[in-house]
């Protein structure tokens, strides 16, 4: 089986956003249950839809509001990717692909052979070693929605470290406190007020999870919930439910196995009487959140609503075995200095020394002394004007750029050279190489096979000496090989970023005695 590598962070903020409220929970320990505090926050109406957000400033001002009430500024946060933008799947891959070669692999193959219904994602993946094909779960988002929850986090003071999917927050939760088993057929119906969600899990894996529109009618919601009532206000739902359970059974295992517990939360305000209503149709024993076992320092009571917020909290000290993360790299900012101002220090300097070399030469005529001074206050001033208008021109900033990250990443070439040679396919080869004014490694290859790019991609990403790499291209070139055959190769364009200490240049050593 696939066991989680992340290691929770002291003092990670949870925090769960949905159409109706902001929830959010800060546990005390790896051991329990016990949370210094649980956080309920009502959203004015339209501030987030269908999990996108609709009035950033409004959820901003709110949230940060929060961190300031709970003083959890620059605390480490995790958050949940709304349901409806979530895609899980199983994906064979083919026999030949290595562990290390399937980021880069799905990196080709997104848009090709892997169709999702978003254009830019943000993926995440888990090997399932103990199919006996080549398999793994996959999970993507949307680029655009997570970043933007992400940026939100972050400019309302909290650090941004994991973006996960409700569906391993509920079934942790459950499996921490041993209502569900690995051998079992659990359905996890989540229902809020506007949708529900159905997630199956088996041996710990999410195997199928499907978001569902609700559609009750605004009297069920207030009246007396008799069995009559229930029945009919809820049979569209139930077929839902249903439907998805004999898709389980009848396609996914032909028949052999169908769903064996079902465990209900949400924050619908009928969820135990729909929760008893279904289990008695399907005949299956249902469970819902054990309540005492749950304490929070400001005495908030844990309702069925935080159930995702306490499997957030619990991610990376469980036994949970399949941890993932879509929060997307951030990319690094550079806060260039104002190289003028170094200049204008030095032609000072230069000036002073001119000056004191004047005053004190022997038998100097005053009047000639005073003409050359007058012709260095005047070259000065110019120098300064020439500089003002030169520090406002694109030439300027890029010069800037340049010099900066010379200074920053005084890198030994011909280390660098060998390290990326080191990395390519055996027939592999360069065309061109060379350097930005930001630092950046423009990198043109040849490849023999399109997946020969994909393996170079997934090993820069891999080196601990790149910060990031990037393929911005990649075409084909028909060239003729000794024996007039026509063959195809691969021309793939990168854009690669070093790590700040890689391939420094060191200093001289100082000889031994």
């Amino acid at each position: 089986m696939v066991f989680s590598s992340f290691a929770r962070t002291p003092d990670m903020v949870s925090v769960v956003f949905s159409d109706t409220c902001i929830r959010a929970g800060l546990r005390k320990s790896d051991q329990d249950l016990h949370f210094h505090s649980l956080i309920e926050r009502k959203l004015p109406e339209g501030v987030i839809e269908g999990g996108e957000v609709k009035e950033r400033e409004t959820l901003l001002a709110i949230l940060s509001s929060l961190v300031e009430e709970e003083k959890w500024r620059r605390k480490s946060v995790q958050f949940l990717v709304p349901n409806p933008f979530v895609v899980i799947r199983k994906i064979t891959l083919p026999e030949d692909v290595l562990l290390d070669e399937i980021r880069g692999y799905l990196f080709m193959e997104i848009g090709s052979s892997i169709h999702l219904p978003f254009e830019e994602p943000v993926f995440d993946f888990v090997p399932l070693q103990q199919s006996e094909i080549n398999e793994i779960l996959f999970f993507a988002a949307p680029l655009e929605i997570v970043k933007n929850y992400q940026d939100i986090l972050q400019e309302a003071g909290l650090k941004p470290k994991q973006a996960e999917v409700s569906a391993l927050s509920l079934y942790r939760y459950f499996s921490h406190e041993q209502f569900v088993s690995s051998e079992e057929h659990a359905m996890i119906v989540s229902i809020d007020e506007s949708e529900a969600t159905v997630s199956i899990f088996h041996e710990d894996i999410p195997v199928f999870m499907r978001p569902i529109e609700l559609t009750f009618e605004d009297e069920f919601i207030e009246s007396d919930m008799g069995n009559v009532d229930l029945s009919v206000k809820m049979t569209t739902i139930f077929k839902e439910f249903e439907k998805v359970m004999n898709f389980y059974r009848y396609t996914v295992h032909k028949g052999d196995n169908q769903i064996t517990k079902l465990l209900f939360t949400g924050d619908h305000p009928r969820l135990h009487e729909i929760a008893m209503y279904f289990s008695q149709q399907v005949e299956l024993p249902y469970v819902l959140m054990k309540r005492d076992s749950i304490t929070s320092a400001n005495d908030v009571i844990a309702t069925d609503a935080f159930v995702s917020v306490i499997g957030l909290a619990l991610k990376g000290g469980d036994r949970m075995q399949i941890d993932i993360n879509l929060l997307p790299k951030k990319e690094k900012t550079h806060d260039y200095p104002k190289l003028w101002s170094l200049g204008f220090v030095v032609t000072g300097i230069v000036v002073s020394a001119i000056i004191g070399g004047l005053s004190f030469m022997e038998g100097k005529n005053l009047d000639r002394v005073e003409k050359e001074l007058a012709q260095v206050t005047e070259v000065r001033s110019t120098m300064e004007a020439n500089a003002s208008a030169f520090t406002a021109s694109s030439s300027y900033q890029q010069l800037s750029s340049t010099i900066q990250w010379a200074n920053e990443y005084p890198v030994v070439s011909s280390d660098v050279l060998e390290h990326l040679v080191s990395l390519l396919p055996e027939r592999g080869f360069f065309q061109q190489y060379g350097y930005s004014e930001t630092g950046t490694i423009s990198l043109t290859v040849q490849f023999d096979t399109s997946r020969e790019v994909a393996f170079y991609l997934d090993r820069l990403l891999g080196s601990e000496n790149i910060e990031n790499a990037t393929l911005l291209s990649i075409s084909t070139q028909e060239i003729e090989d000794s024996i007039q055959d026509v063959m195809p190769r691969y021309i793939g364009t990168f854009d690669i970023v070093l790590k700040p200490d890689a391939f420094r240049k060191k200093g001289k050593e100082e000889p031994t005695s």
